[in-house]
């Protein structure tokens, strides 16, 4: 199925959950594509995704506000409202599906205005989430991984008897000068290197090379790396 076939399906769904939702009116309008994960104004969203599905071929995963699914499916039980929009979406759009709080891993994100009863437009957001083969989504699962990132001026090395005798006004000397490159290290490995830079009161790096492949197989200490060979020859 074509991206357009999925979107005219994901409208024609939507005129079906207005209609559910008790609005003759079931003009769906589509808005300009959303280009990041959370709505404008910072609100949460709750997203329904397909229980099930084919492995081959995208999937469409529909998200609102969680205050307008309270508005416009209002239950007075706890989770009522969620599992009322869950059974909405499900009738409009003929497949089962679940509700989460985590956001599909989609480039192509859709957002659409439908008329409701409670709140008049609310918005929709449509996110063609495309199937990965297995190795990519092992890959993915790492994305989420936090690393500390190192900004490294130089360095040098010392005797114990000289780092013991430091005090305050002591001078180091490291072996970068003035208008060597900041590195930008992670996990013992330099990955980048830059500008140092000033925003908003703290350092920033602005990046003007990336490491190559075979550099980033050195660690940041070692002096024999690919790219400072590179620097003796040049």
């Amino acid at each position: 199925m074509t991206n357009s076939a999925i979107i005219q399906s994901v409208e024609a769904s939507l005129k079906e959950l207005t209609n559910l939702l008790g609005n003759a009116s079931s003009e769906v309008t589509r808005g300009q594509s959303v280009p990041s994960r959370a709505k404008g104004d910072g609100k949460p969203l709750v997203w329904w995704r397909p229980a099930a599905s084919a492995p081959s071929g995208p999937v469409v995963w529909i998200g609102a506000a969680a205050n307008d699914i309270a508005v416009i499916c209002p239950a007075p039980e706890a989770g009522g409202s969620e599992a009322e929009f869950i059974d909405f979406l499900n009738r409009a759009s003929g497949s089962e599906g679940e509700l989460t709080t985590e956001y599909p891993r989609a480039a192509e994100y859709e957002t659409f205005r439908i008329p409701t009863p409670a709140i008049g437009e609310m918005e929709i957001y449509a996110a063609l989430v495309h199937a990965m083969p297995e190795a990519a989504q092992d890959t993915v699962a790492l994305m989420d991984v936090e690393l500390p990132l190192t900004l490294r001026f130089g360095s040098t090395h010392m005797p114990l008897q000289e780092l013991a005798g430091l005090s305050v006004g002591s001078v180091i000397e490291f072996d970068g000068a003035l208008g060597d490159p900041v590195e930008l290290v992670v996990n013992g490995r330099v990955i980048a290197r830059g500008e140092a830079v000033v925003l908003k009161g703290c350092y920033a790096l602005r990046i003007s090379e990336i490491a190559s492949r075979q550099e980033r197989m050195f660690t940041a200490d070692d002096k024999s790396s690919a790219f400072k060979k590179s620097a003796l020859v040049n």
